[in-house]
């Protein structure tokens, strides 16, 4: 019997350094993303995402909060953006990107807490400062702002709803959360009985999302339909699995 599974020869080395990506695709090339981290226990897959989001041509600026580096190190996110981590304001007036703007802000995780204050205009901490800013570029026509909400199923009611109705009005985009059933090996086999199911999200959760998708036969999920930037990285947020993690707790 082997003692080990590995004969204990070198692994070959990628032939790129340390903090570099593979580019996957284009999508990104060329776009800043500000990737806001709020405080959930999702915060912990922000240096995949960032990484991601690199290997598809973005450049990744992450703000955090101070409730979040309970779930991320700040090392880990530095890393994986090759770019300081932004925690607090400074005269350099980070929240404000006026030198170099960003061409997207994605709130990834967005707690029940960081929404709640993006529709009442709370800005309190470095993220929802960043966002306050985000709305204005927004609206000006200069940026664009998604969301992905990160909570237990319990806290998805009324308040919320308005929440993300009044978002959503005003143009914010909100990525449509995982549906835990679906993870659940019967109900992957009801969704490829369909060869094609185009379902929109927005439906089922009280037009909260405002993203569509495409079920293909293998179950796989795209976005359709929406802008370019937009819809890359809301479907890369699917494929990642941030869309909504944990789904019901």
């Amino acid at each position: 019997m082997k003692t080990f599974d590995w004969d204990l020869s070198p692994p070959r080395s990628a032939p790129i350094g340390d903090h570099d990506v593979p580019e996957v695709s284009a999508h990104l090339r060329g776009k800043r993303v500000a990737l806001l981290v709020c405080g959930g226990i999702a915060a912990m897959k922000t240096p995949l995402l960032a990484r991601a989001l690199r290997r598809r041509g973005a450049e990744v600026v992450a703000f955090c909060s101070d409730e979040a580096l309970h779930y991320v190190g700040r090392e880990a996110l530095e890393w994986s953006t090759c770019q300081p981590l932004v925690t607090a304001l400074t005269w350099r007036a980070e929240h404000l990107s006026d030198a170099k703007p960003f061409d997207c802000y994605l709130v990834a995780p967005a707690t029940y807490n960081t929404i709640g204050k993006m529709a009442a205009g709370v800005a309190d901490t470095v993220v929802t400062s960043a966002l306050a800013s985000a709305l204005g570029r927004m609206q000006q026509g200069r940026t664009e702002v998604l969301v992905a909400p990160t909570m237990h199923g319990s806290m998805h009611h009324d308040v919320l709803v308005a929440n993300c109705r009044s978002l959503a009005a005003r143009g914010v985009r909100l990525v449509t959360p995982r549906d835990g059933v679906a993870d659940y090996p019967e109900a992957r086999k009801r969704l490829q009985r369909y060869p094609v199911e185009v379902a929109n999200r927005g439906e089922e959760t009280h037009g909260v999302a405002q993203v569509s998708y495409v079920v293909t036969r293998d179950g796989e999920q795209r976005v359709e339909g929406k802008p370019a930037i937009a819809a890359a990285i809301a479907d890369l947020l699917e494929r990642q699995g941030l869309a909504d993690v944990p789904p019901n707790g």
